[in-house]
C-alpha cells in the first residue's frame, strides 16, 4: 500500500492490481472503503471521494452506509425507467408477461433495498444524536464536579483565614 495521507491508499494486489481505499474507523473496528481501479479513477478522483467520506464521519455517518444507500437509490431510478419502457412495450405486446412480471419484482427488491438503506441511515443518524446527547450529560457533570470542588475550596481558604488555629491543627501556614 502507497498512502497519500487522509488514510487514501494506492493498493497494489500481487497480481498487479492497483485501486484506491480509503480507511476509516467506525464504532470502534476498522473499515475500508473501495474508491475504484486505478487507472480508471485518478488520484484527484480518489481525493475527492475521500475528502467526501471525511466529511460524512465528522457527521457522524458511514460512509459505506451512504454509498450503499446512493447506489441503491440510483438502481432503483434505473429499474423504475427500465419499468416504464417494458410497461410500454407490454402495452404494444412487444414484451410477454412473463418478462414484465421479472421486471416488478427486481423493481421492487430495488425498492425494498433502498428502504434498507435509508433505515440504516436513520439508525446511524439516530445513534449518533444519542452519542451526542450522553457526551453533553457528561460534560455537564464534569462542569458540576468542577464548581462543587471550586466552592469547597474558596470555603475552606475562608475557614482557614477565619480560624488560625484550625489551620495550624491542619499543619498548615497561619
Amino acid at each position: 500500500r502507497h498512502s497519500d495521507g487522509g488514510n487514501l491508499y494506492l493498493s497494489i494486489s500481487k497480481a498487479g492490481a492497483k485501486s484506491w481505499v480509503f480507511f476509516y474507523r467506525k464504532d470502534g473496528k476498522q473499515r475500508e472503503m473501495g474508491l475504484g481501479g486505478y487507472p480508471a479513477v485518478g488520484l484527484a478522483d480518489a481525493r475527492e471521494t475521500a475528502a467526501e467520506a471525511r466529511r460524512l464521519l465528522a457527521q457522524a455517518q458511514d460512509p459505506l452506509a451512504a454509498k450503499k444507500a446512493a447506489k441503491a437509490e440510483a438502481n432503483a431510478q434505473n429499474q423504475q425507467e427500465n419499468l416504464d419502457r417494458l410497461g410500454l412495450l407490454k402495452k404494444t405486446g412487444a414484451v410477454s408477461t412473463t418478462d414484465f412480471d421479472q421486471v416488478v419484482a427486481a423493481q421492487k427488491q430495488a425498492t425494498a433495498e433502498v428502504a434498507a438503506a435509508k433505515a440504516q441511515l436513520d439508525r446511524n443518524a439516530a445513534n449518533k444524536a444519542a452519542y451526542d446527547a450522553g457526551v453533553a450529560q457528561r460534560e455537564a457533570e464534569i462542569a458540576k464536579q468542577k464548581a462543587d470542588a471550586d466552592t469547597l475550596r474558596a470555603q475552606a481558604d475562608m475557614l482557614k483565614a477565619q480560624r488560625p488555629e484550625v489551620a495550624r491543627a491542619q499543619g498548615g501556614p497561619v
